[in-house]
């Protein structure tokens, strides 16, 4: 059964909005194995058909360090491409926040996790489980009826991921029912070789669901190569290895070059002219050249733009690389993020105090970040800037910053990014739980702010990196109607019990027609 939230999400955001109010769409190997390998025929996952990748939107469940605060829930993001959702990670309330957005748990069909501590794994047990829950419903079980043959939901992670699912799956009596896993594990790892004190259990007994996986071994240059399902988007995945003070990988998302935009404002004022119909453009795209009436030849090629292709990199916790291949393998994204733990601001320069306390202080800071295995905002700017990033997104704060929109948080998250800036030339963001980031098919990126900025002006909007539009207001409003009708236990819509206002108005609704910032 859904919750409120997704089951207002739904069903009756249109009715919490008022009556004709409209809202986005968005609210709406194996040898190593000992086992036999189990056919995926089960009915909890769906059947998959390559599309191709239109725009690809990051949405930041979680961005806290260790525990979660009042207002940033343990690591997670979710990248959503043709589709699909692609997990990086999965923080004990991944799924409990997926509720405040467009996402659902049956859409999530491959999991990445970077590393074993518990503020990145401790979530994945518990949605695997809702994932069963959802889809093994009536009606999913209707809709993949006349299915063919179903994929198994794949999660990918370094030596002891699938001792820990087996485990925590299998004493919990929990029940996935048909749902299929498949458990890939990276081994090689040159962090393997210095945990020769650290006691790990071993659990060669697969689930009863589970889906003969892989030991993938590194490639030539020390990465991985994440093995694609039949049907997947044109994407590949790559691991590339972290230094941490445990076995961690991040992963780079490459998007398969994709043909050229038509260039419309030079085609079809020809095809105008000479009354020719617009279907004709299909032929353009397709390489085919096009005679028109009065003889003109038109070139495809005079009208289709260069071929494109997306690079997203996602490091989770790190000091730095572990060799070369991350920088290499990351170069030239157009949206690196990267964890941003301890960071020195003016309260510490002040404790410090005398003359070169700041450096002394900013010393201190990036020598407990790396003991740690954790990374400063100057340090993600490096690497940004060695990897040539366009856009760089820090996250994986320490529990003392605040992701609210108080005055005080942003005047720390801005100084962050100032830190950054000091070290990378290009675009900073500081990442808060719920925030969306959409990368445009030519690389560009927009940022949309959570529902819970939705006091902030157009104008502090902007100044905290984020695109405003007509689109933002809308997202927000809706989600805000889902929370007080879940609050107050009421169907009446965003007004509640009688006599009381709607929820929260919103700043900058005036603007509604403002252009989109693309930033």
């Amino acid at each position: 059964m859904l919750g409120p939230l997704a089951h207002a999400s739904r069903l009756g955001v249109r009715r919490a909005l008022g009556a004709g109010r409209t809202v986005p769409a968005v609210v709406s190997t194996i040898a190593s194995r000992s086992f036999q390998h189990v056919p995926s025929t089960g009915i909890a996952n769906r059947k998959y058909e390559p599309k191709s990748i239109d725009e690809m939107e990051v949405v930041f469940l979680g961005t806290s360090s260790g525990v979660p605060t009042l207002t940033r829930f343990q690591q997670s993001v979710a990248l959503r491409l043709a589709g699909n959702t692609w997990l990086f990670d999965c923080g004990e309330a991944a799924q409990h926040r997926m509720l405040y957005t467009d996402i659902t748990a049956p859409t999530v069909t491959r999991i990445f996790v970077s590393h074993l501590h518990g503020d990145h794994i401790f979530g994945l047990p518990g949605l695997l489980c809702c994932i069963a829950t959802k889809q093994t419903d009536p009606v999913q079980k209707e809709k993949v009826r006349k299915g063919s043959k179903l994929l198994p939901i794949v999660v990918v992670g370094p030596p002891g991921l699938r001792s820990f699912l087996r485990t925590s799956l299998s004493v919990s009596y929990s029940r996935q029912k048909d749902v299929k896993i498949q458990i890939h594990e990276l081994h090689g790892m040159q962090a393997m070789r210095r945990q020769h004190n650290h006691q790990r259990v071993q659990v060669d007994v697969p689930l009863q669901n589970e889906v003969a996986g892989e030991d993938i071994l590194p490639e030539e240059d020390g990465s991985w190569i994440i093995p694609p399902n039949p049907g997947d988007p044109p994407a590949s995945v790559r691991a590339v290895e972290l230094e941490h003070t445990v076995p961690c990988v991040g992963y780079v998302v490459d998007e398969a070059p994709r043909e050229g935009a038509v260039d419309a404002k030079k085609l079809l004022p020809l095809l105008k002219a000479q009354k020719v119909f617009m279907g004709e453009v299909k032929k353009i795209k397709a390489g085919i050249p096009l005679t028109l009436p009065d003889g003109t030849v038109l070139d495809p090629s005079d009208f289709i733009g260069p071929k494109t292709q997306r690079k997203i990199a996602i490091l989770s916790d790190m000091s730095g690389p572990m060799g070369p291949e991350a920088a290499e393998h990351a170069r030239g994204a157009d949206l690196l993020i990267h964890e941003c733990t301890n960071a020195c601001i003016r309260a510490d320069t002040m404790k410090v105090g005398g003359a070169g306390g700041a450096a002394r202080a900013a010393a201190i800071v990036e020598r407990t970040a790396r003991e740690k295995g954790h990374s400063t905002p100057q340090m993600a700017g490096s690497f940004a800037d060695a990897a040539e990033a366009k856009h760089l997104v820090l996250t994986h704060f320490g529990a003392r910053f605040s992701g609210d929109d108080g005055r005080w948080a942003l005047g720390i998250m801005k100084e962050l990014r100032a830190l950054a800036r000091s070290t990378y030339q290009g675009a900073v963001t500081s990442a808060v739980d719920l925030m969306k980031i959409t990368v445009f098919p030519n690389g560009s990126t927009k940022v949309l702010p959570p529902f819970n900025m939705s006091k902030l002006s157009r104008e502090e909007l902007e100044e905290e990196g984020y695109g405003y539009s007509a689109y933002a207001p809308l997202q927000r409003r809706a989600i805000h109607a889902m929370y007080d009708q879940k609050q107050r236990g009421s169907r009446d819509g965003p007004a509640g019990r009688e006599g009381e206002p709607p929820a929260r108005p919103e700043a900058g609704e005036a603007d509604a027609d403002a252009a989109p910032v693309a930033r």
